[in-house]
């Protein structure tokens, strides 16, 4: 597959999680309103739509997050290594919009990893 099709493939993929986790924070937001606004609810009904909402709310966060990292690799500052990190370590490293703080699985530095969104 060419770098162009797959950087594209990829960023497709970032969108698409960027969609899933609006609409799953547009669920939730919903639940909520409707919860508060509708009178004639009782309390049982209440309780059980906001669950739902937040049920659905993490779904989307994790589908997203899935997603998100699935969309691309991270390079090493240090050693250039190209790696996928783990669920954790991409939810727990901090961030900017290209930038990842992970340790690397090949030199076992940590460094702020930039995001490529083809593999090599």
């Amino acid at each position: 597959m060419s770098i162009s099709r797959q950087r594209k493939k990829n960023h497709h993929k970032r969108i698409l999680a960027a969609v899933i986790t609006v609409l799953g924070v547009c669920v939730l937001t919903v639940c909520i309103l409707a919860s508060e606004n509708i009178s004639n609810m009782t309390q049982t009904v209440k309780v059980i739509t906001i669950t739902g909402g937040c049920i659905a709310f993490g779904a989307a966060f994790i589908l997203a997050v899935i997603r998100d990292r699935a969309a691309g690799q991270y390079e090493c500052r240090e050693c250039h290594h190209h790696f996928q990190p783990t669920i954790t370590a991409y939810l727990l490293g901090m961030r900017s919009p290209t930038k990842r703080y992970l340790r690397c699985p090949k030199c076992r530095k940590y460094s702020y990893c930039k995001v490529s969104l083809y593999e090599k």
